[in-house]
This record gives structure tokens, sequence and C-alpha cells, in this order.
């Protein structure tokens, strides 16, 4: 989307970074094939279990460090 065009081209992650996340979705896939490490924190457990599914789809699985947590 525009909005992720947008918000990357200042942040401009570098293939070697590693990134953390509050939340996971689009840019986790995004990141993930571009970065050497994601670490992001989910409060669903079956969004996180979708999400994993959808990286393992697309071979990205060993650059995820992925956490559920609870939210109060």
């Amino acid at each position: 989307s525009r909005v992720w065009r947008r918000i990357f081209a200042i942040v401009r992650p570098a293939p070697g970074s590693r990134v953390f996340e509050f939340g996971s979705g689009g840019s986790t896939i995004f990141l993930a094939g571009l970065c050497r490490s994601v670490a992001a924190v989910e409060d669903d457990a079956a969004w996180c279990a979708r999400m994993r599914q959808e990286l393992d789809r697309r071979d990205h699985a060993g650059r995820i460090e992925g956490s559920r947590v609870r939210i109060l």
C-alpha cells in the first residue's frame, strides 16, 4: 500500500537489520523478506498461528522470533 511505502521510505530498514514489531501482519511478512530477523509480539493466538503459516509458506519462518502475550 502507499502508506507502507511511505513508512519504509522513512525508516529504511537495511538487509542486515533486526526489527521489533508490536503486532504482526503484512509488515511482518515484508520485513521478514528484507531484514535479518523480526521479533513480533502478538496477543491473538489464532492470528499468530495464521502468520506462522504464511511465513512458512514464504520460507521466512527462520527469520521470525514470535511471542504471544496477553495485553491488559
